[in-house]
C-alpha cells in the first residue's frame, strides 16, 4: 500500500576499530567521521566510541597508515532504518554540523577582534606620530 514504511535492516553491522599501536594521531579520521564517534588529539592515540559508530566506513579509506579496520560490533546489533538508532545517528551528525559551524563562527569573531585591535593600535600609532610632528614643528618655530 502507499504510505507503508519499509524497514531496511543490516544484520550485525560492523563498526570501526583503531589499531592503537599503529595510529599516528593525524586526526583525519576524527574530521571525516560524520557522527563524532572517534575521539583523540593530534599526535595522540585515537579511539572509537562503539555506541556512536554507525559503520559508515568513511574513516577506513581516509586513514593514511591503514590502522583502521571494520569489525562486528560487540553487542551484535543490527542496523534498522527507520528506527530510534537511525534517529540517534542523525542527531549525532546534526550535533557535529552545529559544533563545526560554532567553531567557524568563533574563529571568525576572534579574527575580527584581532583585526579591530590592530586597527586601533595603528590609529593610536598614527595619532601619536602626528602629535610628534606638531611638537617638532612648534620647537622649530620657537
Amino acid at each position: 500500500s502507499i504510505g507503508e514504511i519499509v524497514i531496511n535492516k543490516i544484520q550485525k553491522f560492523s563498526i570501526a576499530e583503531i589499531k592503537t599501536y599503529e595510529c599516528i594521531g593525524c586526526t583525519i579520521c576524527i574530521k571525516v567521521c560524520p557522527v563524532d564517534a572517534i575521539i583523540g588529539a593530534k599526535h595522540k592515540l585515537h579511539f572509537v566510541i562503539n555506541d556512536k559508530c554507525n559503520g559508515c566506513e568513511l574513516c577506513i579509506s581516509e586513514c593514511p597508515v591503514d590502522c583502521m579496520t571494520m569489525r562486528t560490533n560487540y553487542h551484535g546489533k543490527s542496523w534498522n532504518w527507520p528506527s530510534k538508532q537511525a534517529d540517534q545517528s542523525n542527531s549525532f551528525y546534526q550535533d557535529k554540523k552545529l559544533r563545526i559551524a560554532n567553531l567557524k563562527k568563533d574563529k571568525y569573531l576572534a579574527k575580527e577582534q584581532l583585526n579591530s585591535s590592530a586597527k586601533i593600535k595603528l590609529y593610536i600609532k598614527d595619532a601619536l606620530s602626528r602629535e610628534e610632528e606638531k611638537h617638532v614643528k612648534v620647537e622649530e618655530y620657537e
